[in-house]
């Protein structure tokens, strides 16, 4: 089996969603898009996906299920009035 039969959508957001957050909680940045969540007081977090593959799938999972999309970290900054500052998290 290759890894994108094992990228099912159930098994991403259970992924997801070891986090302690819903799937619902995550938006996209940028272009290629970069799969983050913002969190009130605490700022962005970016998840660091480093299969290609695998951030592929998570991405068109998200914008399927009607994730919001931001084209820049800018505009994520205006919409949720935020200083700027942001953590990494690895996948």
């Amino acid at each position: 089996m290759s890894d994108a039969e094992n990228f099912t959508d159930e098994r991403i957001i259970k992924t997801l969603e070891e986090h302690g957050c819903s799937w619902r909680d995550y938006i996209l940045v940028g272009s290629p898009p970069s799969v983050c969540r913002f969190v009130a007081g605490s700022g962005l977090s970016a998840l660091l996906i480093e299969q290609d593959a695998l951030a592929e799938a998570t991405v068109q999972i998200l914008r399927r299920r009607g994730a919001r999309s931001f084209a820049s970290i800018d505009d994520v900054k205006r919409e949720f009035g935020w200083d700027g500052l942001a953590k990494v998290q690895r996948v």
